[in-house]
């Protein structure tokens, strides 16, 4: 009975935990974590450069903005206010009954109010603000766009822009708002109004 007591006691330890074995295999999945995180570490930095690589490539295609300094700005009449008149509607454009959208006319005028024909970017928006879906539209004109489209007889002094409807409004009341990037200055002005649609 002692011997065989004996005997099994020798063997207990070849029964209990590997702790070399199991040592062995975290240092194993250590070295792999690392050197995964490595790896991730390689690609993350190479695509940073590529990154940074194809913005230089975009900064160097892309045409510089300019303008005079302020102080120098500061004694020409530049543009510093944008009207929208009031001569804004809705409208019919092809006439068959039926409004397409609105005739926007704006004027661009010195901080004193005086009037000054400025081009630049041009954007337009039109928001039925009573409906989940409120942009009705939006409008971009190009500087040149703006100076084809510029009225200066009778008196008139202003752009004018067909702006058709993207979505019709399901409401009357419409917010129309006008953004210009001045293309001297690159001050952004801004207006807005309200207009009355015709539904149907």
């Amino acid at each position: 009975m002692r011997a065989a007591l004996l005997l099994a006691l020798l063997f207990l330890p070849a029964c209990g935990p590997d702790f070399a074995r199991i040592s062995n295999e975290l240092r194993d999945q250590n070295l792999k974590l690392e050197r995964e995180n490595a790896t991730l570490k390689e690609q993350l930095a190479n695509r940073e450069a590529s990154v940074r690589n194809l913005q230089s490539q975009i900064n160097m295609m892309t045409p510089r903005v300019t303008t005079l300094p302020e102080d120098r700005l500061a004694n020409l009449f530049t543009a510093g206010k944008l009207q929208i008149r009031t001569a804004t509607n809705a409208d019919d454009f092809d006439n068959d009954g039926t409004q397409d959208g609105f005739r926007i006319f704006i004027r661009t005028l010195t901080e004193d109010g005086d009037l000054l024909p400025a081009t630049g970017t041009l954007k337009i928006e039109a928001f039925d603000l009573a409906d989940k879906e409120t942009r009705l539209g939006t409008w971009t004109f190009t500087p040149e766009q703006m100076k084809k489209n510029y009225y200066a007889g009778f008196g008139l002094n202003h752009f004018a822009f067909n702006c058709p409807w993207a979505k019709k409004p399901a409401h009357s009341d419409i917010t129309i708002k006008a953004e210009l990037v001045d293309a001297l200055t690159n001050r952004t002005l801004t207006a807005q109004t309200v207009i009355t649609a015709k539904l149907k």
